[in-house]
Parts: C-alpha cells; structure tokens; sequence
C-alpha cells in the first residue's frame, strides 16, 4: 500500500518537473512538487507595478545568452536611473 503511494507521488512530482521545469524556476517546480494543491486553474490576482525601460545594446546583450533567458534575468545593472529608483535585477 505505502509503495504504490509512494510511487503515485514521485510519478506526480516527475510530471511537474516534465511540464513546468522548462518555464519555471526551480524552486518553484520543487514548491509544486511538495504542494501540488497550488496546481489550479484561475491563477493569483495581485497588484503589482511594472516599470518599462529601454536598455541600451540589449540585441547584443541578448544574443550572448542566446537561449538561456533565465540568464537575462540574472543581469545587475546596479546603477541609479533616477533619484528614486536602483536597477537591482
């Protein structure tokens, strides 16, 4: 009984790795997979601010990473763009 458990949960958890570890980062795959419960259609509404920007060279800066596009994110410019604002990722 506890072995087809355990089973069942490590198939379920190698599903969600499969289908969202290519879209997601990996601590959020590895919190689906210990709280598959948050799998559910509707999403999350939250507020948030968003702020566009144009980054000067960003065709070359893009194309050194290619298809890595996580590593875009991982860019820190870290220089003040206004008096109030840092560019901190």
């Amino acid at each position: 009984m506890y072995t087809a458990k355990f089973i069942l949960e490590l198939l379920q958890k190698q599903q969600i790795k499969k289908q969202f570890g290519t879209y997601l980062s990996p601590n959020l795959v590895a919190q689906l997979q210990k709280q598959p419960e948050l799998l559910k259609l509707g999403g999350k509404e939250q507020e948030l601010s968003i702020m566009f920007t144009d980054v000067r060279g960003f065709t070359t800066i893009s194309e050194h990473y290619g298809r890595d596009v996580q590593g875009l994110t991982k860019i820190r410019v870290g220089r003040r763009i206004s008096g109030n604002i840092e560019v901190t990722h």
